[in-house]
């Protein structure tokens, strides 16, 4: 069983000061998201945490060489094999899904790496990357989704043998 205390922190919600041991004396405080507003200049001054975002994103999008391009293509090959008006509306639904994650994903890209002509760094002078503790792991899955969409038949050949019960 998780205590409350976990499951509202694991959600950024709950918050202990220091000093305390217990999540009894903890307090509410909601991490609250940025907008795309806010984030205009950060891919210039964040380059491994928005280096990290932009590889996710692509991957999101299913672009190659990521694992998403992979996972895509297994699924227009199953929409394609199974014909008829459900696998082209099965088809358009995937493209669709592509090109408004790509709208969505490429305009906070855009805002974070180009901000404008006329936006001051200065405001966005104390934003740097987080720690080491962070950017390893991020690095890592980053490198993880490039390896898997470059070496993906081992993995499909996998999933496939395990969908068929052969493992």
């Amino acid at each position: 069983a998780y205590r409350i205390d976990h499951v509202l922190g694991f959600f950024r919600i709950w918050e202990i000061p220091m000093p305390v041991k217990s999540g009894l004396l903890g307090q509410f405080s909601p991490a609250l998201a940025l907008s795309r507003d806010e984030i205009y200049g950060y891919g210039r001054k964040m380059k491994i945490t928005f280096g990290a975002f932009t590889v996710a994103g692509l991957a999101l999008m299913g672009v190659p060489p990521t694992i998403g391009f992979a996972g895509k293509w297994q699924l227009l090959n199953g929409a394609a094999a199974s014909g008829g008006v459900l696998g082209i509306l099965g088809i358009a639904a995937i493209l669709i899904s592509a090109v408004l994650t790509a709208i969505y994903i490429f305009s906070l890209i855009f805002k974070a790496y180009f901000p404008g002509a006329g936006f001051d760094m200065e405001t966005v002078s104390d934003i740097k990357d987080p720690g080491l503790l962070m950017k390893v792991p991020l690095v890592f899955l980053s490198v993880l989704i490039i390896a898997l969409g470059i070496f993906s038949t081992p993995l499909v050949d996998f999933i496939a043998k395990v969908a068929e019960g052969l493992i």
